[in-house]
């Protein structure tokens, strides 16, 4: 249970509480007259609520709410008969964060479109927005408005910083303030948000997915990094991100895909890869190799499928899957096994790790999440391999990536592998991070010149 907000006369305070990350808890409680907390939400439903705000006579509630599409939304909730009504706005994406202005007139909107931020200003009683101009592409951190509620400042991640001040009146253009460092290479570098087709179709129409690239004009034909993230819930979004753009400066061309199972496209696409259908996700790493063997400006031969932890998983379900396609894997403290994931997990992770990968106790899930992982598959992974495991993970025990490298090595001689005592899930140590570092660029190397 967390407070959200006091109205303005310190009368009520809203409550949230979070069962879930797709189900949250509404309550309002009347201090003034130390009454029983009231319910705002539908007990029959699974709503989540972000950053609940009270207007100023205590009658209504701002907040972003999901919707039955899976995206959310901004909506208001009368106080008295707990109605909701949602505010039309012309956008494609998902809310990620908001702030209300001290006179609790208008709203800042930041709406994830395609992994970049679009910011929007809404008046709450006219409900009319205005989609602000002139800011880069990038993320927006963090909005605040000023206490005369006539200017927002924000911080944003560019593709040319990690941290760039701006701040604009509410009537005005967007300035830049100030820069946390600035990137002075190559300009041209990216990124840039791709879209391509995948294998299935919604609503008689393909599936888009999204890729966020790094790379410069060529004349020839770029090898290419093929990032793919952990979570499985997370995005890679068009920020600056100096190893990208150094490998992009060397001239390989870096594509990290958003597959499903990824945030920022709503709740319906995070949940498409949920138990038994892990493989799907895969899949989408097959569309992302279609669709580089299609465009001229990457060498199709000539592709490296990187990733850590989940992101390492599918790296390696990928190149067994996709054999003939893949150059060549580097995989970090990947997960090998994912029955064992699913059976190892901590109680209070237990409810978290069945929404996500399937019921380790039901026979169907046994099978298919044994089906596709890598540990399953090892005698297909015949490319080169560059594996780095930490001997205290928690999540994928280093006895398994061990198992996995003896059966990989039977049969395929070109495995360099890794094992970091003193590193967990994830390598923090000066001396394991410069080790991966000079191997992962012999896979470079590697693979600029075959």
């Amino acid at each position: 249970m967390t407070p959200a907000d006091w109205s303005p006369d310190s009368r009520t305070l809203l409550l949230v509480r979070y069962i879930s990350s797709t189900d949250h808890e509404l309550w309002m409680l009347d201090i003034e007259n130390d009454s029983t907390p009231l319910r705002l939400d539908d007990p029959e439903l699974a709503e989540t609520f972000d950053n609940p705000r009270l207007d100023n006579d205590g009658q209504r509630i701002w907040v972003v709410m999901s919707t039955e599409s899976g995206r959310s939304g901004f909506f208001h909730i009368d106080t008295r008969t707990k109605s909701q009504t949602q505010v039309p706005l012309e956008m494609n994406g998902d809310i990620e964060d908001w702030t209300l202005s001290p006179d609790r007139q208008t709203a800042a909107l930041s709406i994830n479109h395609g992994g970049a931020s679009e910011l929007v200003l809404l008046d709450v009683n006219t409900h009319t927005a205005s989609h602000v101009e002139g800011l880069p592409i990038g993320v927006i951190d963090s909005l605040v408005f000023n206490s005369r509620s006539d200017r927002l400042g924000l911080v944003m991640q560019t593709s040319r910083s990690p941290g760039e001040v701006w701040a604009l009146h509410v009537d005005g253009e967007p300035q830049r303030w100030f820069t946390l460092g600035e990137y002075n290479g190559n300009q041209n570098l990216g990124p840039t948000i791709e879209r391509y087709a995948t294998f299935d179709s919604v609503d008689g129409k393909p599936r888009m997915l999204d890729a966020v690239v790094w790379s410069q004009e060529a004349t020839e034909q770029q090898p290419v990094v093929l990032y793919l993230h952990g979570g499985p819930a997370a995005q890679i979004r068009p920020i600056y991100n100096g190893a990208f753009h150094e490998w992009a400066s060397e001239g390989f061309a870096v594509v990290a895909p958003n597959v499903r199972g990824s945030t920022g496209y709503g709740l319906e696409f995070t949940s498409l890869d949920d138990g038994v259908l892990r493989i799907n996700a895969v899949r989408d790493v097959g569309a992302t190799l279609d669709w580089i063997a299609q465009d001229p400006r990457f060498d199709e031969s000539r592709v490296m499928l990187v990733g850590p932890s989940y992101g390492g998983y599918l790296a390696l379900a990928a190149a067994a899957e996709y054999p003939d396609r893949t150059h060549s894997v580097a995989a970090s403290y990947a997960i090998v096994d994912l029955m064992a994931l699913a059976e190892s997990r901590p109680e209070n992770m237990r409810g978290y790790t069945r929404e996500e990968y399937g019921d380790e106790r039901d026979p169907t899930v046994q099978a298919e999440l044994t089906r596709i992982s890598p540990q399953q598959r090892a005698a297909e992974l015949t490319m080169p391999l560059l594996i780095a495991h930490g001997v205290d993970d928690d999540r994928c025990a280093v006895e398994l990536v061990d198992r996995l490298v003896e059966t990989v090595r039977l049969t395929n001689p070109n495995v360099m592998y890794l094992r970091f005592e003193d590193e967990g899930h994830g390598f923090t140590g000066q001396a394991a991070l410069e080790q991966y570092g000079t191997a992962f660029e012999t896979m470079l190397d590697d693979l600029r010149t075959r």
